[in-house]
């Protein structure tokens, strides 16, 4: 009797651990919060990385905050990709980037500022890679 319990929970753990697997494989199907730091002086910050669903889609956010009064620039980052720099991301703005980033790929999305930037600019949101 005890064998077949622990057979059962074993199971039972194992498809909790693939079916986890699953989502993570596809987390960009769906929107996450972000909340980096961009150091001053055309520093550069990022947002943690999620797996490409979609092969070529456009990697999407909202921006939250961009704080200090400051712009940022943003674009689509992925394995031995730098996508085109979104210009001038503000409070509030909802951006669409273009990408040639693969599906199963690690993705994320880098902000920088401008070399005139002499105080360090948090910037937060939400985004997906799709």
């Amino acid at each position: 009797m005890k064998s077949v319990r622990s057979r059962i929970a074993a199971a039972a753990v194992l498809g909790t651990l693939l079916l986890g697997g699953m989502g993570a494989a596809y987390a960009g199907n769906s929107y996450s919060s972000f909340s980096t730091t961009v150091p001053r002086i055309n520093g550069l910050g990022s947002t943690g990385y999620q797996t490409k669903a979609i092969s070529n889609a456009h990697v999407q956010f909202n921006s939250t905050m961009v704080g200090g009064n400051y712009v940022v620039d943003a674009r689509a980052e992925g394995p031995s990709y730098a996508g085109p720099w979104s210009r001038n991301v503000d409070d509030g703005d909802a951006r669409s980037l273009t990408n040639t980033i693969n599906s199963g790929s690690n993705t994320r999305i880098s902000f920088s500022n401008d070399l005139t930037t002499l105080q360090n600019v948090q910037v937060s949101g939400k985004w997906r890679s799709q």
